[in-house]
């Protein structure tokens, strides 16, 4: 049987690049930061992921067999728009690596005498093993993965909903919160727009299923219907759980660093809740280290191979790529570790950014590739709707006071990489 991705494991890849530490455990954080306006950031993150995903396929259906997503960050190969956000996606998911992985570690830490960073690693180098064993064999164990993350946040929401209609059936809402005198927004509206990059961390993954286009047998026709199906659940698995939370538990109950999920389930008096969904944050850590080693691995791969049909440099082969972004994901929580908690956040405040300009690229690239040609106007309105609102929350960050740090790596990280990309390329003369 050859070495390929069935395409149901594709859907399932995708949904791993969302249900990880950052819904589970994170989405603690972003609630805590903006309140019931998380709910504006969540609609504002999902139509951006949404009309960045159609634009997308609107691009690989006029210009089929092109490739992966990253051949659409530029009107040509090679571009350095496809260097530099290519190359600053590649970092995101190897800081995904280092995330779930460090969280793995501290979650173990909880019920064994094993110590954080070596656990860490060890979790790490798991997933670096099973990534170099078969390309099937990692589909399959992803596939089963997030099916238990599925089933998973599909469970709590049927225990949220039973608990919910039960207190109103009996009017004693003793469950239900008065939402009369709740502040929709009590930090501003402006804490909606900085907590979108938040969102946009863990929202990240329907683009995901074009990287492996040249590991299964689906046309790029078909790859692109399933980014757009896999966005509209993305935001259902994403909202309706956060709406149960907020709902149930008090915000004064939510605390920044802990899953809220657990925390609904304790306040329900669940039996063995916060255990048992212990146990569930675990395997999407698993799930997430999986999934996002194989990622970076192939993006790396891609980007390499382009710059060495430009450069002349050496190939690179898939298992190297594989040991490169694991490597990298150890350094990461090597670092966080031993230095600062503070600047790992700093990590992860940066990668939202990312997911965040990459889909504004791909948009302003489409408009470009799209001039002089005859599309609906339906077409053209979601190629500006996403530029316009990648640009909206980006501006709004700039404009704002907070997350300024992580605005300012980001910038950093972006002129470092167009001076490599300038140097690569005199050198390539």
């Amino acid at each position: 049987m050859a070495d390929k991705l069935a395409p149901r494991h594709l859907t399932m890849i995708a949904f791993g690049g969302l249900i990880g530490m950052g819904l589970l455990v994170g989405c603690g954080s972003a609630i805590h930061r903006a309140g019931p306006a998380i709910v504006l950031s969540i609609l504002y993150a999902g139509m951006l992921t949404y009309c960045a995903m159609r634009t997308l396929s609107d691009y690989m259906a006029l210009d089929p067999d092109r490739g992966s997503f990253l051949a659409y960050l530029g009107t040509s190969r090679r571009s350095g728009e496809e260097f530099v956000c290519g190359w600053l996606y590649c970092a995101y998911w190897t800081c995904v690596i280092a995330a779930e992985g460090l969280g793995g570690g501290m979650l173990l830490h909880q019920y064994l005498p094993l110590p954080v960073l070596p656990t860490a690693l060890a979790l790490i180098a798991a997933a670096c093993a099973l990534n170099l064993q078969s390309v099937r064999l990692f589909g399959q164990v992803e596939f089963y993965l997030t099916m238990v993350k599925l089933v998973a946040i599909m469970a709590f929401c049927a225990v949220c909903l039973g608990a919910v209609m039960v207190d109103l059936y009996h009017h004693g809402r003793q469950i239900l919160h008065d939402l009369n005198g709740i502040d929709l927004a009590p930090f501003g509206i402006g804490a909606a727009f900085y907590t979108v990059p938040t969102i946009m961390f863990t929202m990240a993954g329907a683009e995901i299923i074009t990287i492996a286009h040249r590991e299964t047998e689906t046309s790029s026709q078909t790859l692109s219907g399933l980014a757009r199906l896999v966005t509209v659940r993305m935001v259902a698995f994403y909202l309706v759980p956060v709406l149960l939370i907020l709902l149930i538990l008090p915000l004064s109950s939510v605390r920044p660093g802990f899953s809220p999920f657990a925390d609904t389930l304790a306040f329900l008096h669940v039996p063995h809740g916060k255990a048992v969904f212990d146990g569930v944050i675990l395997v999407t850590l698993l799930s997430c280290i999986n999934s996002s080693t194989y990622i970076a691995s192939r993006v790396m791969n891609e980007l390499r191979t382009h710059d060495r049909d430009g450069t002349g440099m050496a190939p690179v082969s898939f298992a190297s790529c594989i040991m490169g972004v694991s490597a990298a994901g150890g350094m990461l929580c090597v670092g966080a570790t031993l230095f600062s908690a503070a600047a790992f956040s700093l990590l992860l405040d940066v990668s939202g950014y990312i997911t965040i300009v990459v889909y504004g690229v791909i948009s302003l690239s489409f408009i470009r590739f799209a001039t002089g040609r005859t599309l609906s106007p339906m077409t053209r309105m979601r190629a500006f709707m996403a530029l316009l609102l990648s640009a909206g929350v980006m501006s709004a960050v700039i404009g704002g006071d907070e997350r300024r740090s992580g605005l300012e790596c980001f910038f950093v990280l972006v002129l470092l990489l167009s001076v490599c990309r300038v140097g690569m390329g005199r050198l390539g003369r």
